[in-house]
């Protein structure tokens, strides 16, 4: 078996994504009823009831998908392209609502209601999180 040989701080970053995802699922499946009604709110989105009851069990079990397959050194690299897609999607979607449209909160699960994150420090820290996330996809793994 070929020996791990990476930087600390490229551990360290996996590590913060991993913790990110595991805690916002599980927030989220803590709080199903709360989190199916964001979805429902969400006004960028226009979902129907099937979608709605579809991506209530989707999003939290992508998430610790993602989170799996970050935690394991043969999958990291699947886990940080699933991380960059959902990063990216997710980093639009919330600087649409800041920058253009509605300027509540958006269907995160309720995690920065619960860590009391004024939007703007939350979209630095997305942004922030996307750019590592790049940055972890051009090292070598």
């Amino acid at each position: 078996m070929k020996a791990n040989h990476t930087h600390p701080y490229f551990n360290w970053g996996v590590g913060l994504l991993i913790f990110l995802y595991f805690y916002l699922s599980s927030f989220m499946l803590f709080h199903l009823k709360d989190w199916k009604l964001q979805l429902w709110n969400a006004p960028l989105l226009d979902l129907g009831s099937t979608a709605v009851e579809a991506l209530t069990w989707f999003i939290p079990t992508l998430l610790l998908f993602t989170g799996g397959a970050l935690a394991f050194f043969r999958t990291q690299r699947i886990g940080l392209y699933v991380s960059l897609g959902l990063l990216t999607i997710y980093t639009s979607y919330v600087a649409v609502r800041l920058f253009h449209t509605v300027p509540n909160s958006c269907s995160c699960g309720g995690g920065w209601i619960t860590l009391s994150l004024p939007w703007q420090l939350g979209m630095g820290l997305l942004s922030i999180g996307l750019t590592f996330t790049l940055l972890l996809q051009r090292k070598k793994i």
